[in-house]
């Protein structure tokens, strides 16, 4: 259940539940929630997770103690795997889960239809970050956004403010692209992130053409004890800890350190050491992006766990300010903060001799990373439900043992009538202590009045008595929590899929698109009398189906009219810096400006008005903005189409771009026919806020280095290339250094979308119109990105 701070306002502390033990540990240690996944569809697949057939008797568990659950349903899904998802959605539902965290629209528009108090959680890979991806959520059916790791402090305060429950991040992992918008891990080695698969290659070494190097794109972990109460104060309620695939023990203490935050105001100093030796990564002890940074995210020296810093090598052995126990993990570093080999103590004490698995020299640093005594007394915590209990024990009866607390009462019955002892009664104080050993039970009765007329009852009839007086008050505290859920009885798995094909029928793709998907709950239907938010279709579908074109991205105005020149029908344009100035240079032509993935909407506002533009929308916020500024758009790269479901919901829509991550041959098999697929330019790996110009090349706002560029290169020697956008204030590009190009590799009509090159533009503007490839090639090596390589 949501708790009470001091101030007397409502919150949770949502904990990470990759595994039944990590569960266990955080539920025992004071979250007020956990999150999780099934074994398929959420973004921890690397995680032990839980199953259909399980889920409902964890989330029984944890409603024992009012904890609430959120089922992740988190991934891109395609359209060959939509009923996949529904299942596990539907799982979800029937189990009693509280929530669920959905990433794919269609199914948070189905989730937000169902009734029975599920709370529809829009995940933060749909990258909201202000008021107008807000409402477009609400509009389609969410009741918490997660807000974007990157928002600022008025941003969460703006989306709060749209009336929606607001959750954010407190501590954990930071990705260092923005949320929802990173796409190294799938190009590199076609493993998602958005699948649930990042193989994180942001955390490998680099080094930068400026000279400097290390783990320039690894981040240090969120911490964010020093603003949650100004988050709180924001209109932030749900404080969300990153990190299921963590351990046991991180779980478990985060959960304990933040309840105890939230609770008592501060952390005690052994608290907070606890917190940095279960997991620790970098040394950033705030949440930068509040305040309106852009920088402090990065440590380059490490991008693993560090551990707590407890001592030095001394004589080949720890010398540490707390004691080790034989068996405790340790790192070693040396004093540039490198890390040089781990450790393990072999014997216990503050002069402990201990395995090192490299070379050390006396004064390197050590940290530990793993304790003996920390993980028992994780382990050890243990969460019970309180109540009081009534013994009445009268002759000639069976004997009644009743439990209960403010919500339940449950009474049981002895096996056997009572007898008038014969010599000595049973005392009192002999069945309070009885009844008092609930043992391994999830129960302690406190409080227990005994109405004793002197009988002799046997302990093995008070302890049967007992046994399933708690069996059936615990049962009874399940039922009682779960009855708010009653209304899902008549939801059944069909329901959900008829409406996801209502989704899909033509004629049903305009604003009530779900309404005829709605069966009386005596038909075994779900009762789903709201409509999802769908604008008018500007073309019938047999309007677009046979328009084979091309669309160019072009950076510079003055290949706008060359475009148009040439044949391309869809012309997008994409300036460094989006202002008045560079609107005005488009003299008039239509253009669809693309609009950075972190851009500044209010700023944009100001000058958009009734100029002749459309905008490529690459976010939820984005979509928002369009429609309340009666722009046209086109859903773009962001917005990661991966299905025809979720394009139903933008029947308004002028166009889409395929996400990156599919096929040639998965897109062909849309129904949609208005999508353009990527085939040429640059390939963009990551989004992010953060300023690489700051990390790698010395950079300051006032003398900005963005113009001179900026080149990764990884071990193996591939290149990443960092461009700067503005809209307001800045974000970043980071692309592969190899072009996307497939010229020679498809020789059909299709809906092509290039990067503006005038030889480039002519060969696909023939291909699409004619089917004829001309021969045009490039000599440079590229890459053809995952057109022809489905993703994991």
């Amino acid at each position: 259940m949501s708790a009470m701070c001091a101030g007397k306002t409502e919150y949770e502390i949502l904990a990470p539940a990759g595994s039944k033990e990590q569960l266990l540990a955080a539920v025992n240690n004071g979250c007020d929630a956990v999150y999780l996944g099934l074994d398929s569809f959420n973004a921890r697949m690397k995680a032990p997770n839980f199953t259909a057939e399980n889920i409902a008797e964890w989330v029984d568990f944890c409603h024992l103690y009012g904890v609430k659950v959120y089922v992740t349903v988190n991934t891109s899904v395609k359209n060959d795997e939509f009923d996949g998802a529904l299942a596990t959605l539907f799982a979800a539902y029937k189990a009693n889960a509280d929530g669920v965290i959905v990433t794919d629209l269609a199914l948070l528009a189905i989730a937000g239809r169902l009734g029975g108090n599920l709370d529809v959680v829009a995940s933060t890979q749909l990258n909201c970050h202000d008021e107008y991806g807000a409402r477009l959520l609400q509009s389609l059916g969410a009741t918490t956004v997660v807000c974007a790791r990157e928002c600022s402090l008025d941003e969460v305060k703006r989306i709060a403010q749209t009336g929606v429950k607001v959750e954010t991040f407190i501590h954990g992992a930071l990705c260092v692209s923005q949320s929802g918008q990173c796409l190294f891990s799938s190009l590199v080695g076609g493993n998602s992130g958005n699948r649930g698969l990042c193989a994180q290659p942001c955390r490998n070494f680099y080094r930068a053409n400026t000279g400097k190097s290390g783990y320039l794109l690894s981040t240090s972990d969120l911490d964010g004890r020093r603003e949650y109460k100004d988050l709180l104060d924001a209109g932030a309620t749900v404080f969300k800890i990153e990190g299921r695939n963590r351990s046991v023990e991180y779980a478990g203490v985060c959960s304990a350190a933040f309840r105890q935050l939230f609770e008592k105001g501060n952390l005690a100093r052994e608290t907070a050491a606890d917190l940095s030796e279960v997991y620790s990564r970098g040394e950033m002890k705030y949440l930068p992006y509040l305040d309106g940074r852009n920088d402090g995210i990065i440590y380059p020296s490490h991008p693993r766990h560090a551990g707590r810093k407890v001592g030095v090598v001394k004589h080949g052995r720890i010398v540490a300010d707390v004691a080790a126990i034989k068996g405790d993990g340790f790192k070693v570093f040396d004093k540039s903060g490198n890390e040089v080999c781990g450790a393990v103590a072999l014997t216990s004490g503050q002069n402990a001799e201990a395995k090192f698995s490299g070379k050390v020299t006396d004064g390197m640093i050590v940290c530990r990373t793993s304790s003996i005594e920390l993980s028992a007394r994780v382990l050890a915590a243990r969460r019970t439900i309180d109540c009081t209990g009534v013994f009445v024990a009268a002759v000639g009866r069976k004997a009644i043992l009743t439990l209960k607390n403010d919500d339940v009462c449950v009474a049981v019955e002895s096996e056997q009538i009572l007898e008038k002892a014969r010599t000595t009664a049973t005392s009192d104080e002999e069945i309070v202590k009885q009844l008092q050993k609930t043992g391994d039970s999830h129960t302690t009765i406190l409080d227990i009045v005994v109405k004793n007329d002197n009988v002799f009852i046997a302990k093995s009839q008070i302890n049967d008595m007992r046994r399933r007086a708690v069996a059936e008050f615990e049962k009874a505290v399940v039922a009682n929590y779960n009855a708010r859920f009653a209304e899902r009885d008549d939801v059944t798995l069909k329901s959900l899929q008829t409406m996801a094909e209502t989704l899909l029928e033509p004629e049903h793709t305009v604003i009530d698109v779900i309404a005829e998907a709605a069966q009386a709950k005596t038909d075994g239907q779900a009762a789903v009398g709201k409509n999802i938010p769908c604008m008018q279709k500007t073309a019938s579908e047999s309007d677009r189906e046979e328009q084979y074109s091309v669309a160019a991205t072009c950076f510079a105005a003055k290949d706008i009219e060359a475009a148009k020149e040439s044949g391309v029908a869809t012309v997008i344009y994409k300036p460094e810096f989006i202002s008045e100035e560079t609107l005005s240079a488009t003299d008039g032509t239509f253009v669809y400006l693309d609009l950075p993935s972190f851009a500044d909407l209010s700023y944009l506002s100001g000058f958009v008005g009734d100029r002749n533009i459309g905008v490529v929308c690459h976010n939820v916020g984005h979509v928002g903005f369009a429609r309340e500024h009666n722009l046209p758009y086109i859903l773009g790269r962001g917005m990661n189409v991966f299905n025809d479901y979720t394009l139903a919901l933008f029947s308004d829509r002028d166009g889409f771009v395929f996400s990156y991550e599919l096929t040639i041959a998965e897109c062909s098999r849309f129904a949609a026919k208005d999508g353009y697929v990527f085939v040429d330019g640059e390939y963009p790996l990551m989004q992010t806020v953060h300023c690489p110009f700051k990390v790698a090349a010395s950079s300051t706002c006032a003398k900005c280095t963005a113009s001179k560029g900026l080149t990764y290169t990884d071990e193996r020697g591939n290149d990443f290339t960092v461009v700067r956008r503005k809209c307001g204030r800045c974000c970043f590009e980071v692309f592969n250094g190899l072009s996307l190009s497939v010229l020679g590799k498809i020789s059909r009509c299709g809906r092509y979308l290039v990067d503006y090159d005038a030889d480039t533009v002519r060969h696909f503007v023939t291909l699409s119109s004619k089917g004829r490839d001309d021969g045009f090639r490039r000599n440079e090596k590229c890459t053809s990105g995952r057109l022809f390589n489905k993703i994991n």
